[in-house]
């Protein structure tokens, strides 16, 4: 499995500008991404890191875009988010790169998610453009870590 090098010392300005570049400029500014966004419609998403819990944070779709909020919705909206999500960071960032597959993470328990089934699968629907920005922004040296692959 690919290791990533730097994650322990991610600074929270350094990750959520990552975050916010990978998510709310490049993937909600995919114009391939549009019907996606319509079809998710309306729908949070919580993201919560058992190792690096500052970094933790919520997505907001709202059938256009998506919107990234620092924390957790339950302290800052008081409510609960429509899927829960809760890895580790380094697990996330595999996932997120598409280096490890979220249904293997998820089988291997590496991830517990919870909430609104059919909401999760629909949003599914946008890792591949995710998938597409983290590659175009490790191709551009603007990942805050480094993913290790071994050489096949």
């Amino acid at each position: 499995m690919p290791r990533v090098i730097g994650s322990e010392n991610l600074k929270k300005d350094v990750w959520f500008k990552f975050i916010r570049e990978l998510l709310e400029k490049r993937v909600s500014n995919d114009p391939e991404a549009k019907p996606v966004f319509q079809d998710i419609g309306e729908m949070t998403f919580q993201f919560v890191f058992n190792d690096r819990k500052d970094l933790s944070y919520w997505q907001e779709y709202d059938g256009e875009k998506i919107t990234v909020h620092e924390g957790l919705i339950s302290t800052q909206e008081g409510r609960d988010p429509t899927v829960l999500a809760v890895t580790d960071l380094n697990i996330y960032i595999l996932t997120t790169s598409g280096d490890i597959s979220t249904v293997q993470a998820t089988a291997e328990e590496l991830y517990e998610i919870s909430g609104d089934q059919e909401k999760l699968f629909k949003s599914a629907n946008i890792l591949p453009f995710v998938y597409r920005a983290f590659k175009d922004m490790e191709e551009e040296n603007l990942l805050p870590f480094k993913i290790e692959r071994e050489e096949i």
